[in-house]
């Protein structure tokens, strides 16, 4: 997983971006998901770190059910990504909690958790997150993607979650799907997700379609968003 981003040093609004689609060349053996985001946190518009993390590797482990310690074999291990925009504070928060408790699953039995159950179980914890930060800032609103290999299916997905600010209590959270099945899809969150539409269109407009600078050109279409955020003296993507 790649992030984008510069080193420029005003002070300017920030503009989110964060981007996650198939990759599915006929000369690859297998198909990968990518991600890409900006690195820049900030807070009613001030910078805070040009370096911040908004993409996330989280690791599922199952070990045997037999024993209580760490010790005991691994019965299966698979890895997914988490990629957010919106809180800072929810999606990192949400990223640890969800890594320590899917890191170490023992006692389970039968078949490894599907994508669309790990995507629902992420998507809990952020709902408890935005609704707890809610409580002290109304304005508090997060959206996030989870991806990867299904460990049961086999097959990669995306699923998506979107929280208003205040979400309800007893609202049942859930992630969504994603099509994927189109291969020109690329799923886009934040508030730069127009620009780097059009920047993703023109770039693959440049090339043959289905090339390799095709499954590509969304990273660099990120870039370019970058370089127009600068041009244009709103500052560096946030």
């Amino acid at each position: 997983m790649r992030a984008a981003r510069s080193r420029r040093t005003c002070e300017a609004p920030a503009v989110t971006v964060v981007a996650c689609w198939l990759r599915a060349e006929t000369i690859r053996v297998d198909k990968s998901i990518w991600a890409v985001a900006d690195t820049r946190l900030s807070t009613s518009g001030t910078r805070l770190l040009d370096e911040g993390a908004k993409i996330f590797p989280i690791a599922v482990v199952r070990r045997e059910e037999e024993g209580w310690d760490i010790s005991r074999r691994v019965a299966s291990e698979t890895g997914i990504g988490l990629a957010y925009a919106g809180s800072s504070l929810v999606g990192i928060s949400t990223a640890v909690a969800a890594g320590a408790l899917l890191g170490q699953l023992g006692g389970v039995a039968g078949s490894p958790p599907t994508l669309q159950e790990l995507a629902d179980f992420i998507a809990r914890i952020a709902c408890r997150y935005t609704r707890r930060l809610g409580l002290y800032d109304p304005t508090t609103k997060f959206s996030a993607l989870i991806f990867g290999f299904c460990p049961v299916a086999r097959t990669p997905g995306i699923f998506r979650l979107d929280f208003p600010p205040l979400p309800a209590e007893g609202e049942r959270a859930m992630a969504t799907a994603v099509d994927i099945s189109d291969p020109a899809a690329v799923v886009l969150l934040g508030s730069g997700k127009q620009m780097a539409a059009a920047a993703v269109q023109r770039r693959r407009g440049q090339v043959p379609d289905l090339s390799s600078a095709w499954w590509t050109a969304p990273y660099y279409a990120i870039e370019d968003v970058i370089r127009q955020a600068r041009a244009a003296n709103r500052g560096d993507i946030g």
